[in-house]
């Protein structure tokens, strides 16, 4: 086989093991929380392990409720193996352009993760997903951090449309959703298995030309006005 061919065989099996993904690996940010703290997005890692899995036992009471159900107790679900195994999918998704995920960085430590997964190339649609740890509640991270995710999904993602399935009882997630342009399209009945039992989640949903207007809204109010 000519070097040549060997070359365009091999970058066939590239782009069909590893389709070009327009948005990952990527850090994004930072941005500045009303408490002054910096918000930065970024690819996980495997050395997250320890972090991740102290973080997400300490924030049970708030994460449980909306987390998928196991049978596994909560302290052994999330272990550093579990992570090991959970960094491998989302990277095995993210090279091949199905996900984007990242975690949340506040101040440099991990405080949450964001992602968009279920990205649908010929649709250009995707599904956002994101939680925080419960001390960054209201200082504006996730507001922050979802507006970086959003930006980077219509910008070189090129999607046209982002979905995020919300528990009809998590008012904190539906203010959040709102206050971006999501608008809320219907309730999907017992949609997901979560905290112990099925629970009905209101689909919400954001247009590219939505997220624009809302950049635009906010650039005309941030523009200094004449005196």
């Amino acid at each position: 086989m000519r070097a040549g061919s060997k070359g365009q065989l091999y970058q066939a099996l590239k782009s069909r093991l590893y389709p070009d993904h327009p948005g990952w690996p990527t850090a994004l940010g930072p941005r500045t929380a009303r408490d002054g703290r910096s918000v930065r997005l970024r690819p996980p890692r495997l050395a997250d392990a320890e972090q991740w899995s102290a973080l997400v036992r300490r924030e049970r009471m708030a994460l449980e409720p909306w987390w998928p159900t196991s049978v596994l107790p909560w302290e052994d679900r999330f272990t550093t193996r579990t992570w090991y195994e959970r960094w491998a999918r989302l990277r095995w998704s993210a090279r091949r352009g199905y996900s984007l995920p990242a975690v949340i960085e506040v101040d440099g430590r991990l405080a949450g993760e964001v992602v968009i997964d279920r990205i649908d190339r010929t649709q250009r649609s995707g599904e956002a997903g994101m939680w925080i740890a419960a001390e960054h509640h209201g200082s504006g991270v996730a507001s922050h951090a979802l507006q970086l995710i959003m930006s980077h999904a219509f910008g070189p993602l090129d999607l046209h449309r982002l979905v995020a399935p919300i528990a009809v009882n998590n008012r904190a997630a539906a203010v959040l959703a709102a206050s971006h342009r999501f608008k809320r399209e219907g309730v999907m009945r017992d949609y997901m298995h979560v905290g112990g039992r099925w629970r009905d989640h209101v689909l919400w949903s954001v247009l590219t030309n939505e997220f624009i207007s809302s950049l635009t809204a906010a650039s005309a109010e941030a523009a200094p006005r004449p005196t």
